[in-house]
């Protein structure tokens, strides 16, 4: 809520990134692989004035930002860094029902390539590929949007569980999700020539709780990792990505919000009210297992 932060990874230490006047709070930065950053703010009072823009960290361009109307609750970039899918909060017209449009923008030059009428959206991924959007809800469990025409291009069935905090394997062949009502060895389904796979959460009852905030897999595909209240949650994947073992880290830091992997796949990073953690990759997941 006070801006940006730049990290040096070698000296721990951070300093403000400047803000172009105007523009207060900076809710989600991602990098895309020219190294530039998408950042989605506020310019204006709380549910107005939602931006966000594609600039070099160290050099903020006023002119650069791209005004959404209305409040934005969901925004990411795809892995190319060329599309960023934005959820909007609309009454067309004026006075008609509050509903909720989904947004494919050009990164670029935030030129709309796609409006979609959607139900309340829950979660939005990226496919590893950039070829599909997968938007979830609290109604029709998961959908399926190809990026380039802005078709659906699947939905699950309506006897599928909901999915909660969803991943993507690097791969692009599986999905995976959470739900406490999932059972034991996990439920699978397709979704669009995508192998959905649901398991059961908590992974034991150690956390106390069935939450479960984010959750990723690594770049190396060696493991499932999902945020609880007791720590973070880690299950082996096979070559296939099917399900295998899990095991907990237990620590008292809350329950994480955000997961980023630094490029070379070496560092997780976590982030909890302000404070980010820094895990090593596969130390981490080692350390775990050891535990049991």
């Amino acid at each position: 809520h006070d801006g940006l932060r730049r990290l040096d990874l070698a000296t721990g230490t951070a300093e403000p990134v400047p803000l172009p006047a105007g523009v207060g709070t900076c809710s989600r930065v991602e990098f895309r692989p020219d190294g530039r950053a998408f950042v989605t703010g506020r310019r204006g009072p709380p549910g107005e004035g939602q931006v966000f823009a594609v600039w070099d960290v160290g050099e903020p361009d006023a002119d650069a930002w791209t005004p959404v109307p209305g409040a934005v609750p969901e925004a990411t970039l795809s892995p190319d860094g060329e599309t960023a899918a934005v959820t909007q909060w609309s009454r067309v017209p004026e006075a008609g029902p509050l509903r909720m449009l989904l947004r494919m923008v050009s990164a670029a030059d935030g030129r709309v390539r796609h409006t979609l009428s959607v139900r309340g959206v829950r979660d939005l991924r990226f496919s590893p590929d950039s070829a599909r959007l997968l938007a979830t809800d609290y109604y029709t469990s998961a959908r399926l949007w190809d990026v380039r025409t802005g078709a659906l291009a699947a939905e699950a069935p309506p006897s599928s569980p909901l999915l909660n905090a969803p991943a993507f394997h690097p791969a692009g062949h599986t999905l995976y999700a959470f739900n406490p009502a999932a059972p034991g060895g996990g439920e699978a389904f397709g979704l669009g020539g995508v192998r959905v796979r649901v398991v059961r959460s908590p992974l034991s009852g150690a956390t106390g709780t069935t939450a479960v905030g984010v959750s990723t897999v690594s770049p190396d595909g060696r493991a499932l990792v999902a945020s609880t209240r007791g720590g973070l949650a880690f299950w082996e994947l096979d070559a296939d990505g099917a399900v295998g073992a899990g095991c907990e880290l237990l620590a008292a830091f809350g329950l994480p919000t955000e997961f980023a992997w630094s490029p070379d796949g070496r560092w997780l990073a976590t982030e909890h009210r302000g404070t980010l953690r820094l895990w090593p990759w596969p130390g981490v997941f080692d350390a775990a297992r050891a535990a049991g």
